[in-house]
């Protein structure tokens, strides 16, 4: 089956739920619909980047698509089984931007990746991740890329496991 995403190209789109702050969701099938089953009992609007509407829900049922095709060729074959009990839901996990960009540059360990990610990192005001870019691109202009991929997955180890936190600048910081 093709991947064609919903939104943007950015990887991905923006729930909305009465009462709860935005949630970032992965731009696939599953886990819009993860995102849609947890808060099935709620009104849940989701959006693109740019705050246009693309799907809307009420009560767990599916209101508004903005875009017919993704919905009968991706979402519906995933969402029917689910609402049948014929195949469990799967857990919603939200999208971290932070870890994205990091395991993007893993794929793609290049000097010109690195800056666009650190780019990305300073843009979401994420300053412990973004200093410790800065080895990665010093290993990467040496030509080290096994290096930079090392120093890249202690750093994606650090975000999973806690050990940066947010200070009370809303900075995160080594634990």
């Amino acid at each position: 089956m093709e991947n064609i995403q919903l939104g943007t190209e950015i990887g991905f789109v923006i729930g909305h739920v009465k009462g709860e702050d935005t949630i970032l969701i992965h731009d696939n099938p599953e886990q819009i619909i993860a995102f849609m089953m947890k808060y099935r009992m709620q009104d849940v609007t989701i959006t693109d980047t740019f705050d246009q509407l693309l799907i809307q829900t009420s009560m767990g049922i599916l209101m508004y698509c903005s875009n017919q095709r993704y919905l009968a060729t991706y979402l519906q074959p995933v969402l029917v089984p689910m609402q049948r009990g014929q195949v469990n839901i799967p857990m919603f996990e939200p999208y971290v931007i932070n870890v994205e960009v990091i395991k993007k540059l893993i794929k793609n360990p290049t000097l010109e990746q690195a800056k666009i990610s650190q780019m990305r990192l300073e843009d979401y005001k994420y300053a412990t991740e973004v200093h410790r870019i800065k080895p990665v691109i010093i290993e990467l202009k040496k030509g080290e890329k096994a290096e930079a991929v090392k120093l890249l997955n202690t750093l994606l180890e650090d975000i999973k496991s806690g050990k940066l936190s947010e200070n009370n600048n809303g900075i995160k910081e080594m634990k």
